[in-house]
């Protein structure tokens, strides 16, 4: 089952099980007599609470081109979210103001333009820290790197595995920059076979010369 993809905010387990999962399991139940269905996954979004474990799962995020990348995006995101739960910029009664329908929006204009998207209103940007308003996606996260590496809260790999990003933009990006705006199948292969190197070797996708070692 699916839902919107940015989930509304949910202030306890409880209302959670209240508000979305009962629901859903009710809905169901006509058709799972078995109650196979009767699980947490099955409020399929961006984001959903696995409270087998005490953790979110963060489904949203798409499988980069080698395991160093995804550990990278993953510990920086991990940051972020430490220092959104301190409420180091805004109280919480802040974030549950933000409406759901607008972060979706936003979530649209990163799929279809990537780093290249507008980040949205100047009270969004002050949730992260940030005064001003007119900045994309990619300066924002520029700004949450700094930001945490300052900290120290960064290993010395996944600094530099984020600065690749920073100077060649998402996968996306950089594939297709390399395939072109009319790719040929030839031209196709010969990226992906670029790509099936990089997972191989573990090194992000990008020119040679560009690859930080």
């Amino acid at each position: 089952m699916t839902g919107d993809v940015v989930p509304e905010p949910i202030g306890s387990i409880g209302e959670y099980h209240e508000r979305l999962l009962e629901p859903l399991y009710r809905d169901l139940a006509p058709h799972d007599a078995e109650g196979v269905l009767r699980n947490e996954w099955v409020n399929a979004r961006g984001a959903i609470a696995r409270f087998d474990r005490m953790a979110i799962e963060i489904r949203v995020l798409d499988v980069q081109e080698t395991p160093v990348m995804d550990v990278a995006y993953a510990e920086l995101i991990a940051e972020v979210l430490k220092l959104l739960c301190a409420e180091q910029w805004l109280d919480r009664g802040g974030m549950n103001r933000w409406r759901t329908d607008e972060r979706g929006k936003l979530l649209t204009r990163a799929a279809r333009q990537g780093e290249g998207a507008g980040s949205g209103s100047k009270q969004y940007l002050g949730a992260f820290g940030w005064r001003s308003s007119g900045m994309e996606l990619k300066g924002l996260w520029e700004h949450l790197i700094e930001t945490v590496s300052a900290r120290g809260s960064l290993t010395a790999d996944t600094g530099r595995w984020l600065e690749h990003y920073l100077r060649h933009g998402t996968l996306a990006t950089r594939i297709g920059k390399a395939v072109g705006l009319m790719p040929t199948r030839a031209k196709l292969m010969g990226v992906y076979e670029q790509l099936c190197e990089s997972l191989a070797d573990s090194r992000p996708f990008a020119p040679p010369a560009t690859v930080p070692k």
